[in-house]
């Protein structure tokens, strides 16, 4: 997971995430618009010369993936869940 936890630092503050899918698994990100996945070097090379030559395509995706880890990976967000399964539990 500590991978995983170094997207979401990424991706939390507005930087364009290219990882593996490896990386993005067990995550809910949609590829291609919170992050983009690539598993080769030439996918890699694609994604990374696109977003360098897109500055628009890089904040867009900064900004979604942003938005995905406050919706869905924000502590109040994730107390709140916790919450309930003591709830439910008790």
């Amino acid at each position: 997971m500590g991978i995983q936890n170094k997207v979401l630092e990424a991706m939390a503050m507005g930087t364009p995430v290219i990882c593996t899918r490896a990386a993005a698994k067990g995550l809910e990100a949609r590829p291609g618009e919170d992050l983009l996945v690539a598993d080769t070097a030439e996918e890699f090379a694609h994604h990374v010369l696109h977003v360098l030559g897109d500055p628009a395509r890089a904040e867009g995706l900064g900004t979604a993936g942003r938005r995905y880890v406050e919706a869905r990976h924000d502590w109040k967000t994730i107390l709140e869940r916790l919450i309930e399964i003591y709830r439910d539990a008790a």
